[in-house]
C-alpha cells in the first residue's frame, strides 16, 4: 500500500522482455497502493511483453486504463469465485488504518471506474514524484497474489513463505523472477505476518518498484530507503515460471 517518498531510483523506466521488447514499469503512485497487481503484471510483462508498446507519453492513458480494467475484472472475479480471498483483501486493506479503514471492494471498483474515465491524470505515469492515489489502494495478501497469478495465467512456485529474511540487496537479489513480499518483522505474529508491500525482482536481479528499475548489489544496503520502520524484512517470494 506504500507510495514513493522520493525520486530515488535510476532513470531506466522500462525493461526488456524475454523477446527483447521494451516493457514499461508501471507508476503505481497514480492509483495508490496497488503493488500486488503491479508486481504480477511486471512479471507477466517481462515474460511475454504484454505491456509493450506503451513506453512513450502517448501510451500512458492506455497503459493505466488496462491496469484499471485488470484490477476491476479480478476483484469482481474474486467476489464471485473466491469470496474468502475477497474478504481477506478487504480485511488486509483496512488493517492499514485511516483512510483505508472503511475499505470495501465495491467502493474501490467505483473509484477505479471513475478514474478510468479521466484523461489528464494518467499523464502522471511519467511524473514519479506525483502521488494521486486515485483509488486509495487495494492491499493484496499472500493468498490473493497467488490467486491473481493463476488468474493471469502464470504458473508459480513459492520460494519463501512466512519468512523473516534480512531486508538487504544481497538477499533480495537472490529471488529472481519473483514477486517478493516485504514487511515489518515486528508484526510477524499478526494474521498477515507484517506484510506491507510487494515488489518484483527480474531475471537479472533488478528491483522493479514504484515505476522504476534499480539494480541490486551484493551488499547489506537496503533495497530502498523508504519506510525503514515498516519495511525491514523479506516475508514471501513467489517465482513466476
Amino acid at each position: 500500500m506504500s507510495g514513493v517518498l522520493g525520486d530515488i531510483y535510476s532513470e531506466r523506466r522500462y525493461q526488456l522482455s524475454a523477446e527483447g521488447v521494451k516493457v514499461p514499469l508501471l507508476n503505481q503512485n497514480i492509483w495508490g497502493g496497488v503493488c500486488g497487481f503491479v508486481s504480477v503484471l511486471h512479471a507477466l510483462g517481462e515474460r511475454d511483453g504484454g505491456l509493450a508498446g506503451e513506453t512513450g507519453k502517448k501510451g500512458s492513458k492506455t497503459l493505466h486504463q488496462r491496469l484499471g480494467a485488470e484490477m476491476i475484472t479480478y476483484l469482481k472475479f474474486a467476489q464471485i469465485d473466491q469470496p474468502a480471498i475477497a474478504k481477506d483483501i478487504e480485511e488486509f486493506s483496512r488493517s492499514f488504518g485511516p483512510p483505508h479503514d472503511t475499505f470495501t471492494i465495491n467502493d474501490v471498483i467505483v473509484k477505479i471506474s471513475q478514474a478510468m474515465r479521466t484523461n489528464n491524470c494518467f499523464l502522471m505515469q511519467w511524473k514519479f514524484s506525483a502521488k494521486l492515489g486515485l483509488c486509495g489502494g487495494v492491499a493484496m495478501p499472500y493468498e490473493a497474489v497467488l490467486d491473481y497469478l493463476e488468474f493471469a495465467g502464470m504458473n508459480h512456485v513459492t520460494q519463501l513463505h512466512n519468512a523473516m529474511q534480512p531486508f538487504t540487496q544481497s538477499e533480495i537479489r537472490q529471488y529472481t523472477n519473483c514477486i517478493v513480499g516485504v514487511g515489518n518483522k515486528n508484526l510477524s505474529h499478526t494474521k498477515f505476518r507484517g506484510l506491507r508491500h510487494w515488489v518484483y525482482i527480474d531475471k537479472d536481479g533488478n528491483l522493479w518498484n514504484w515505476g522504476k528499475c534499480k539494480p541490486m548489489t551484493d551488499s547489506s544496503n537496503r533495497p530502498y530507503e523508504d519506510y525503514p520502520d515498516k519495511h525491514n524484512s523479506i516475508i514471501y517470494a513467489v517465482e513466476a515460471v
